[in-house]
């Protein structure tokens, strides 16, 4: 840690100021997003999600009953649509869930996008300085590395789903946390000392810069005083030790290994989290195996083809107890994790949004989606309710989800953002009631 990386880390230069609010709070309280797919839409209505008689009210369905322990951290968007969609195809789906855009070329061939997706474009705006090293992180599993990611022209950011791999370059640098209080103090000493010298160059800085400048220079200021409260509570509360490297030796894609992979895959997010390795991920189970999406897992252990139950009649069992099963290990490896680390006056998960969603809805469509977030009640989401802007489920008459995907960015510090994706054609703003 040398006075480059402090100054760059506390963002000092144009523009910091317009998306941390101020420094302090940006250091207090990180703010983090993880967008989780889970592909192949949803079968039977009333085994997702059911309506209750008032908005605080949230019953759970066959598949989302490992929620149950999150109630009051959920809230439930129903009644979206990807505006533009493709003829109701998976591809175009896929495409819009993160970029809110679609293009001819995206509704025929998968891995294809005409624009940036939310997290990319938070990694430039946010994660390029709050978290350089991973602005944000893409990983999967089961996605022979294809993604919903993409860049400004549209290019796909590959997906890595070796969760080893991952691992590795996570935290294979990541230095150990000394072992005892008496070498952790001597640590922290250490690095308070490159802060210290790093705040006097700033009040060098200040003392020339422009009056108009100088509010900037002293936000940066409290920025390094923050840090170093951190820095001196680390002995009281540590949160980010350097995580066990994996000890299974099994191919990333094996099949018959989904839960032991997904676990891998969810811890390393939950840990990225924990050590500030990044706060905005991606994270796709199956992004694209359609076809090839089987159940040869224990304790299902069947070889269903799940994408083609996806176009049948509700109440197909073994897809429900599918993606039940993938909703325990989120709950289980995700939220719960997150929900017991103390952060703040809260946890971590208070301080992070888990967006889940799909591609596609009941009977193949595009309209009526059922979109879903677990989290984030310090970054203003209005927690514990279901919002349905519209009571239509029918084409051409739901709220486009590109309201949901700003009001993920507002609640991530860009709160002068109106519209993302092709938002200017279909609404502007965040979603009515997701945000206080």
């Amino acid at each position: 840690m040398n006075r480059r990386d402090v100054l760059r880390s506390l963002a000092v230069g144009a523009g910091s100021v317009a998306f941390t609010g101020t420094a302090r709070a940006a250091v207090d309280l990180p703010k983090r997003l993880v967008c989780v797919f889970i592909p192949n839409g949803l079968i039977g209505g009333a085994d997702y999600f059911k309506a209750g008689p008032t908005p605080t009210d949230i019953g759970l369905g066959t598949m989302t009953e490992p929620l149950r322990p999150y109630l009051k951290d959920l809230v439930v968007a129903d009644n979206l649509e990807f505006k533009g969609a493709c003829g109701e195809t998976h591809y175009g789906g896929q495409t819009q869930w993160l970029t809110g855009r679609v293009s001819p070329i995206s509704c025929s061939k998968i891995n294809k996008a005409s624009g940036i997706s939310i997290d990319q474009y938070l990694g430039q705006k946010v994660g390029r300085v709050t978290t350089p090293d991973f602005p944000a992180l893409v990983t999967s599993v089961h996605t022979s590395g294809l993604t919903h990611s993409y860049t400004a022209d549209g290019t796909p950011v590959p997906s890595n789903d070796n969760p080893f791999d991952v691992y590795n370059r996570l935290f294979a640098n990541l230095m150990v946390r000394p072992a005892n209080d008496r070498e952790l103090a001597a640590y922290i000493a250490r690095r308070k000392s490159v802060l210290d010298v790093a705040a006097k160059d700033l009040v060098e800085l200040q003392r020339r810069l422009p009056a108009q400048d100088r509010a900037r220079a002293e936000i940066q200021l409290d920025g390094i005083r923050t840090m170093e409260d951190r820095l001196a509570s680390l002995l009281k509360n540590p949160t980010c030790q350097k995580p066990a490297a994996p000890t299974a030796t099994f191919p990333h894609r094996d099949s018959t290994k989904f839960p032991e992979l997904s676990q891998l895959a969810l811890g390393n997010v939950v840990n990225a989290f924990a050590c500030d390795r990044t706060r905005v991920a991606v994270l796709a189970f199956f992004a694209r195996q359609y076809a090839g999406f089987k159940c040869l897992w224990a304790p299902i252990n069947q070889p269903m083809d799940l994408h083609g139950l996806s176009h049948g009649l509700a109440g197909a069992a073994v897809f429900q107890q599918a993606k039940r099963f993938i909703f325990q290990l989120i709950a289980d490896h995700l939220l719960a994790k997150l929900a017991a680390i103390p952060e703040g006056s809260g946890t971590m998960l208070d301080n992070t949004i888990v967006f889940i969603g799909t591609e596609i809805g009941l009977g193949h469509s595009n309209a009526g989606l059922t979109f879903f977030t677990v989290g984030g009640k310090n970054l203003g989401v209005q927690t514990g309710r279901w919002i349905r802007p519209t009571t239509s489920r029918s084409r051409d008459e739901g709220t486009s989800h590109t309201r949901l995907l700003v009001s993920l960015l507002q609640a991530m510090g860009l709160r002068s953002e109106q519209t993302f994706g092709d938002g200017p054609g279909t609404g502007s703003g965040p979603l009515p009631g997701y945000l206080a």
